[in-house]
């Protein structure tokens, strides 16, 4: 056990802590995204991310292929989940009312016939000013169309949305307001994504316009689903407008769209006022990719990986010419299970790693266990997570709650002592929110004598614990005063790692 030197416990931490509860705050509503739905009926999967991944074999009673999203609670528990079809709650049972959203070709075509939608059309955020209501919003599918490509086999026509109330049945939830059309207009496919606005209470929601170079730009606070704005900008996209994905950066300053025929596309965005600009030329991936796209951004922003079915990609948004900047971190290596885990959709998820979903229906996801580090340090492990369920090629969409750059020491020297960080992470410290004491993993050989921890609070008070680094150790903190701190272990006076923790009673 760590013992302190020094205890300080000031009033303030409490006060910060109540500020932090009661305030929709980017670091304490990150639970927000902390478990994830995946696969079918009978055979689905549930991924938690609380302290540290825990995966269990679940009925989720909907199929999560394609479109897929779901919400938890501000303690990481799951509220409930939704495939454009219908909304199921936390019992995995279908959610009162919940059964008849999204009429017309998507409902009596892919949701009757191949229980779920094609490719990602839904995602879930909070309803700005109400406590316990949400928005569920998707791209409907209701004019048939036969393009080149037999993917596209509907164009998106509406942006619709649909309200739960989970004060109804019992905690359990109820569609309160569904199929209510926010936009009729030609849309692209697999593209609708929502992002945090800057004041961290209202959002903003984005809907391409399909074979244009337009892109339709909602506000959604207090007020409701209001008009959007039409911004064009940047190269047009052509008829084939397929699958692929979008997403916006944790900062809120950045989003990209990807598929086969059009590539990667690249804009700043300012979450403040909703607007696009500085579209970058575009990047094509010629022989590199199928019909299926995946993209994600790093916690810290700086790097965006596409996952154009072979190949894994990253490049630095920091660089002068993104394009160039491109590292090719994972080629697919043949593995099956039983089919191909080639690449496909990802997502950034709570504990800071990106996880990359298949084309088919497997047993793995792929996941990059140090995004935030350049290249191959960024540590990309192939079919790296076994789940007890098949998952055909799901991963949620859901809107980034404030994920903080994540300290994983990413140069190969500390102190002048080399450590394999390419094969690890060199701490894991757990739960991250506790009354009485936190873990500290350490994950390497080095860094064993005379290693300082530092304590922080917000009001600038510091504690010191001094111990010798073994493979777990507890900190001890029940005397320790509410309120958020940070953590830092020092070596030689150098910071080698640094995390949030919240102290309660």
């Amino acid at each position: 056990m760590i013992i302190p030197n020094n205890k300080i416990l000031r009033i303030f931490g409490l006060i910060v802590l109540f500020v932090c509860i009661i305030s929709t705050t980017a670091f304490c509503q990150k639970e927000r995204n902390a478990t994830w739905i995946l696969g079918n009926p009978k055979d689905g999967n549930l991924l938690k991310f609380k302290d540290s991944l825990t995966v269990s074999l679940i009925d989720p009673g909907i199929y999560t292929a394609g479109s897929n999203s779901s919400i938890s609670d501000l303690e990481g528990k799951l509220l409930f989940y939704t495939n454009s079809c219908w909304v199921a709650n936390a019992d995995y049972k279908l959610m009162k009312n919940g059964d008849t959203i999204n009429p017309g070709e998507l409902k009596y075509g892919y949701c009757t016939n191949f229980s779920g939608a094609p490719s990602p059309g839904c995602v879930i955020t909070e309803f700005p000013g109400k406590k316990d209501w949400y928005y569920i919003f998707n791209v409907d599918f209701d004019i048939p169309y036969f393009g080149i490509d037999s993917f596209a086999a509907f164009a998106p026509q509406r942006v619709m949305y649909h309200i739960v109330d989970m004060t109804r049945d019992s905690g359990k939830g109820e569609v309160i307001l569904k199929n209510q059309i926010a936009l009729y207009d030609t849309l692209g496919r697999a593209s609708l994504i929502a992002c945090r606005h800057a004041n961290k209470k209202d959002f903003w929601l984005i809907a391409p316009k399909s074979h244009t170079n337009c892109y339709f730009v909602f506000l959604v606070d207090e007020n409701g689903v209001n008009k959007p704005s039409l911004q064009c900008l940047g190269e047009r996209w052509s008829d084939l407008d397929g699958q692929g994905q979008a997403v916006f950066s944790p900062s809120g300053q950045h989003y990209a769209r990807m598929n086969k025929w059009n590539g990667l596309n690249i804009y700043d965005f300012n979450d403040s006022t909703g607007r696009l600009s500085s579209p970058r030329p575009r990047i094509m991936f010629n022989q590199d990719t199928f019909h299926v796209t995946g993209l994600s951004f790093s916690p810290n922003s700086r790097y965006l990986y596409a996952s154009p079915l072979y190949k894994v990609i990253q490049f630095d948004m920091q660089s002068s010419n993104i394009e160039a900047s491109r590292i090719d971190i994972a080629q697919y290596d043949g593995f099956r299970n039983p089919y191909g885990t080639v690449f496909y959709l990802s997502a950034l998820a709570p504990d800071g790693r990106i996880y990359i979903s298949a084309t088919s229906s497997t047993y793995n996801l792929h996941v990059i266990n140090m995004p935030d580090c350049p290249g191959k340090a960024s540590e990309i492990i192939q079919h790296g997570v076994t789940l007890p369920g098949f998952n055909f090629s799901s991963i949620p969409t859901q809107p980034h709650y404030g994920y903080p750059p994540s300290n994983y020491g990413c140069d190969s020297t500390l102190n002048g002592v080399k450590e394999d960080l390419t094969s690890k992470r060199l701490f894991d410290v757990y739960p991250t929110v506790t009354k009485d004491k936190v873990i500290i993993k350490y994950n390497g050989s080095h860094f064993k004598e005379n290693r300082v921890v530092s304590l922080t609070n917000l009001a600038g008070n510091q504690l010191t614990y001094y111990f010798s680094l073994q493979t777990f150790n507890d900190l001890d903190l029940s005397e320790l005063s509410s309120g958020i701190y940070i953590l830092q272990i020092l070596n030689k006076n150098k910071v080698i790692f640094q995390n949030k923790l919240v102290k309660i009673n």
